[in-house]
């Protein structure tokens, strides 16, 4: 064989050398270009199939031999829930690779079916990693059936257990499910909340009690109430005074009374005590909501307020009408003269409303004062006007919302079935709102038509008029619309009337729109309340991420509304109809991971039910558990989120804008 020349050897050489450069050089690029983890494609692939929800082509990479792989694929089924997986996924949680082992007990607890019960009891009781075991146990809770099954969790429980916190969040997860343990067991949670220093043991406990605070059994009530007054932790001492709301006695009143009145007290304390005082007998607690309406902290005011519109008495009158006039917070002024008009239909008040509406131009407003006005013997013509009017969406869906509660008014309801031609009109209004192809209109229609407690499903005898209503409807964007009218046909028979099936919308995740998204990337929101800024989860929710990023680069939710806000719960954005209803031409699947609700700040998707989200973003001002693993989480505010605790309904999103620059 012939030697090659030195100058072949040397041409050779620089031509690999060139080859390499260059290819470094592509992967330079590549990892300049995508600033996540997904520049891996096989990454790509696994959460291609999630999204589709493609359960045959994601299991093969439950056995695939990189790790990396294997639990990416695990996390994939957390979305997915399909029970199909599940023996795949008991296997997996015996790997060898903790991150995985996590992985795959969050996708089993995902699909809430017994049947992984004794795969993950027998896990429980081999595994030797806490941080794996916790996930465990939290699948478990998950998981159960019947009382009995909580035995496994009871063991944790013990003084000198560990994992005690995965077993009480098994414990809440099985009380989501209606499934509760002995009384025994559950005082052993009021011991630990005493004797254990480590706070996410005690909002594991305080989140449990204040979750079902019928669990508050009456020797609970006393160490429950040491608790709360001890405890300065915010969430700890915001769930212990939710969970006291079946107690009664003079000593809570006081207890109440002293969070109201200290201005060192956390706001979200004040709505929760007066949330817990509600069940007092109104003469007791009283002073303590009239107080309330002077707060400096509008939500506080605003809670109390709710309750007096639902509460006060008549020989309370010429006080409720004189806080109403002196009262500046419109959506507060509008509960108090709707009590006012509850009681008694003055001239004094109907003048006064009429007044209020013409000083008012902010729509959010408007629609307050329209639940005023709404709120008296003759607003039948004002609520009809309204309606048919070309108005904004949030005046007219309030409106018709109105219109509907109307028949939660006894007097309304006499004198509309005394009157058949009052009834027949109201009937025929209805229908004819309903058939406007409005998707708020329809929703609420519907749900009015299955509510047991009001009378027009048994005033209406012919419901085809609801399959018209379908036929108007455009999916996926109007899917909340299509549900309810789904439901309300099943109601009423599962033969009688056609009911469709539901096409959702095709709408894969946009990598391209990503591809400069750094894992941490930050961005900045501008409102008339203030400045905050986001930290988005690119790499754990990469479809929600990218239509986000979308809109954010469009424009989208420039000039946006807050159009929903539940104080101590969280506000709610980014509807292009601004009365919680509007949506994209095509939805987003869910993206639920190991990241959970347990602080204020967390940023998720709204969603009318798995797998139909859009546009629309809220943001928590408190720790709520009981959304995880069913609301996408997809960034986390990480500055002025007092900003967020101060935005309230009607407030505009003015601009998003990249944090570094």
């Amino acid at each position: 064989m012939k030697r090659p020349h030195t100058r072949e050897i040397t041409i050779l050489f620089f031509a690999l050398y060139f080859l390499l450069f260059a290819c470094t050089e592509q992967e330079s690029e590549n990892e300049v270009k995508w600033q996540n983890k997904f520049s891996d494609e096989v990454i790509r692939q696994i959460y291609n199939l999630k999204d589709a929800r493609n359960t045959s082509g994601l299991l093969p990479y439950l056995s695939h031999n990189n790790a990396k792989y294997r639990k990416e694929a695990a996390l994939a089924f957390g979305s997915v829930q399909d029970s199909l997986a599940i023996n795949l996924l008991s296997q997996l949680i015996s790997d060898s690779v903790k991150d995985v082992r996590i992985a795959a007990a969050f996708a089993i607890g995902q699909t809430r079916n017994k049947l992984a019960l004794n795969e993950l009891e027998k896990s429980i009781r081999n595994e030797s990693n806490d941080e794996v075991k916790e996930a465990l146990l939290k699948a478990y809770g998950k998981c159960v059936v019947l009382p009995t099954d909580l035995a496994v969790l009871y063991d944790f429980l013990k003084e000198q257990s560990c994992c005690k916190e995965g077993a009480i969040w098994g414990l809440y997860y099985a009380g989501i499910k209606n499934v509760f343990p002995e009384t025994e067991e559950e005082k052993k949670l009021i011991y630990l909340l005493s004797e254990e220093k480590d706070n996410g043991i005690k909002l594991a406990i305080a989140s449990y009690f204040s979750r079902f605070s019928n669990r508050v059994f009456e020797d609970f009530q006393t160490p429950l109430l040491i608790a709360a007054k001890q405890n300065k932790e915010i969430y700890v001492k915001n769930g212990l005074i939710k969970s006291l709301i079946n107690v009664q006695g003079e000593e809570l009143i006081q207890f109440y009374e002293s969070i109201l009145k200290d201005s060192l007290s956390d706001y979200r304390w004040k709505i929760s005590a007066l949330h817990a005082a509600s069940k007092h007998p109104y003469q007791s607690v009283k002073e303590l909501y009239w107080n309330a309406l002077d707060d400096k902290q509008e939500a506080v005011v605003i809670r109390a307020s709710e309750y007096l519109k639902e509460n006060v008495p008549k020989s309370d009158l010429r006080r409720l009408i004189n806080a109403s006039k002196s009262q500046s917070n419109i959506r507060a002024k509008s509960d108090l003269l709707a009590r006012c008009k509850m009681l008694d239909s003055l001239k004094e008040v109907d003048d006064y409303i009429f007044e209020v509406f013409n000083q008012i131009n902010d729509q959010y407003d408007v629609a307050n004062m329209v639940k005023s006005e709404a709120s008296g013997r003759f607003a039948l013509d004002f609520l009809q006007n309204l309606i048919n009017q070309d108005t904004t969406a949030i005046i007219r869906t309030t409106a018709f919302d109105s219109y509907l509660k109307l028949l939660e008014n006894t007097a309304y309801v006499s004198m509309l079935q005394q009157d058949e031609t009052l009834r027949n009109n109201y009937i025929a209004s209805f229908k004819a709102s309903m058939l406007s192809g409005d998707i708020a209109i329809n929703y609420l229609g519907a749900n009015a038509l299955r509510n047991e407690k009001i009378p027009l499903k048994s005033w209406i005898s012919d419901y085809s008029f609801l399959q018209d209503c379908l036929q108007k409807l455009s999916l996926p964007i109007d899917v909340e619309a299509w549900l309810a009218i789904q439901n309300t046909l099943k109601s009423i028979s599962d033969t009688a009337y056609h009911i469709p099936p539901i096409p959702m919308g095709e709408n894969p995740i946009n990598w391209s729109s990503i591809e400069e998204v750094s894992s941490n990337k930050k961005l900045n929101f501008k409102t008339n309340k203030g400045t905050f800024t986001i930290e988005l989860f690119t790499e754990e929710a990469p479809g929600t991420v990218a239509t986000f990023m979308q809109l954010v680069r469009n424009g989208f939710y420039e000039g946006k509304n807050i159009h929903r806000h539940v104080p101590d719960f969280v506000v709610q954005g980014g509807c292009p109809r601004g009365d919680g209803f509007g949506g994209l031409p095509e939805t987003i699947r869910s993206e639920f991971g190991l990241r959970e609700y347990n602080q204020e700040g967390l940023l998720g998707i709204a969603s009318a039910g798995k797998d139909t989200e859009s546009c629309q973003f809220f943001i928590t001002h408190s720790p709520t558990p009981h959304l995880n693993g069913r609301y996408t989480i997809f960034a986390q505010v990480t500055d002025g989120m007092e900003v967020i605790h101060q935005l309230a309904m009607g407030d505009t999103i003015d601009s998003i804008s990249d944090f570094n620059k």
